[in-house]
C-alpha cells in the first residue's frame, strides 16, 4: 500500500514527538518552575544518559525495513 507524503510525515512526527515533549518539558522546568543549577544538571545527565537513549532503542527496535 503506498503512503503519501504527508501521511509519512505524520507517523514520523508521532514517533518522534515523544522527544520535542521531553525537551519541552526540561525548558519549562528550568524557565517556568525557577529550578536551581544542581537540579537541571541532574535532569539533564537523566535525559542525555537514561531517558534519550532509551527512547531512541525503543523507537529503532521496531523499524522496519524494506
Amino acid at each position: 500500500m503506498e503512503q503519501t507524503l504527508f501521511t509519512q510525515f505524520l507517523l514520523q512526527f508521532g514517533k518522534s514527538s515523544p522527544l520535542f515533549l521531553l525537551i519541552f518539558l526540561g525548558f519549562a522546568l528550568s524557565r517556568w518552575f525557577g529550578f536551581n543549577k544542581t537540579a537541571s544538571t541532574v535532569l539533564s545527565r537523566f535525559a542525555f544518559n537514561i531517558a534519550l537513549p532509551a527512547m531512541l532503542f525503543r523507537l529503532l527496535s521496531s523499524l522496519t525495513l524494506r
